[in-house]
């Protein structure tokens, strides 16, 4: 049998690629070019109003520690190979598009969970382009008439726990088996005002944008400039807002701006970053290991018996062996993948306290 293979060219006609994408991943997750991590359990832990979803992945209690240094994200390490450029290891290529490619992520959290990068190298600390913020959005209107809605993410500076410098963007289907997209719920029920920033009712610094809702004719729902002015009035809101005016900026090295931001056909989310890690103290039922615990500081992570920020204050963290946990758009959007033996803990501590901890109080 032949394998599915990337067609030749440019694709333009984005309506191709769904199919395309199930078939091309299959079949490198069959040959072992990709790897997926299977999630075997999830639970549904409300708090804020948020139904937070917790996947357990066996599996990742065998990848080591993260290292607590911030990244630098404008540029490639050297001696490294820039993994987004071209030619890509066998199963990872799925479409050259105008100005970007379209990848499988080698080491998905789901199926179909893919990576959107841009040709030239463009680092990770700039803002999304008109056409990032366009094909994204193209994209998930594809994948959404296709029965498969999908989310869009930007991990966007080092505090938004971006490990790759050059800039790309990923996209994952929504878990409409367990409710749908938690923090895309949460705001589907405010009902927000159309094309305007608001910040969403939760402890820390959220805003949200209603998009307009397309015309039966059309196969986005705005513009690529419109869009991408809605992506702007996020950012100009958020760097307005109180919250961040009254804190410190981050002290270097390192100390680009870093959010999350989050793209559906319905919304787009911005959510400012703080900190990239949470200190999570292990609950007594909770396995403890070498990978499940950690003693080093780096920045403004202290670990083990120190406070992390001001969150953990009185939480009687004390000489418990801690968890650092490193959280993306993902988590901020209402998802997170854990080892099993860390779920009792992350309930115990607040499933929401982990995105107030790393982002802005309010």
């Amino acid at each position: 049998m032949v394998p599915p293979r990337p067609p030749k060219g440019i694709v333009t006609n984005f309506s191709l690629l769904p199919g395309l994408v199930h078939s091309i991943f299959d079949d490198a997750v069959a040959r072992g070019q990709i790897f997926q991590y299977p999630a075997t359990r999830a639970h549904t832990f409300p708090q804020h109003g948020i139904a937070y979803q917790v996947y357990e992945m066996p599996n990742l209690a065998e990848k080591p520690p993260p290292s607590l240094a911030l990244p630098d994200l404008t540029r490639v390490k050297e001696g490294k190979r820039d993994v987004f450029n071209p030619p890509f290891p066998e199963g990872e290529m799925v479409a050259e598009l105008e100005e970007h490619w379209l990848l499988n992520n080698k080491y998905c959290l789901t199926h179909s969970h893919l990576v959107l990068t841009t040709k030239e190298f463009q680092p990770q600390t700039e803002s999304l382009t008109h056409s990032d913020l366009w094909t994204l959005q193209s994209l998930l209107r594809a994948f959404e008439e296709a029965g498969r809605p999908m989310l869009g993410f930007y991990n966007c500076g080092p505090r938004s726990a971006a490990t790759q410098a050059h800039r790309h963007v990923q996209l994952i289907p929504i878990p409409t088996e367990h409710g749908g997209l938690p923090a895309e719920e949460f705001a589907s029920s405010l009902d927000l005002p159309t094309s305007q920033p608001t910040p969403l009712p939760l402890p820390y610094l959220h805003l949200a944008l209603r998009l307009p809702t397309p015309s039966s004719n059309s196969s986005a729902a705005v513009d690529a400039q419109t869009l991408h002015a809605f992506y702007t009035a996020l950012l100009t809101h958020t760097h307005a807002h109180p919250s961040l005016s009254s804190t410190p900026p981050p002290s270097p090295p390192h100390a680009q701006e870093s959010y999350n931001l989050l793209l559906t056909t319905k919304h787009i989310h911005l959510v400012p970053r703080r900190a990239r890690d949470c200190v999570v103290p292990l609950s007594p039922s909770s396995s403890s290991s070498p990978s499940s615990s950690a003693s080093h500081s780096s920045g403004e992570v202290k670990v083990k018996g120190t406070s992390f920020g001001t969150l953990l204050e009185g939480r009687g963290e004390g000489s418990r062996p801690s968890w650092v946990l490193g959280t993306n758009s993902l988590g901020l959007a209402g998802l997170f993948f854990v080892d099993p033996g860390k779920v009792d803990s992350l309930k115990e501590f607040g499933v929401g306290e982990v995105c107030r901890a790393v982002g802005y109080a309010v």
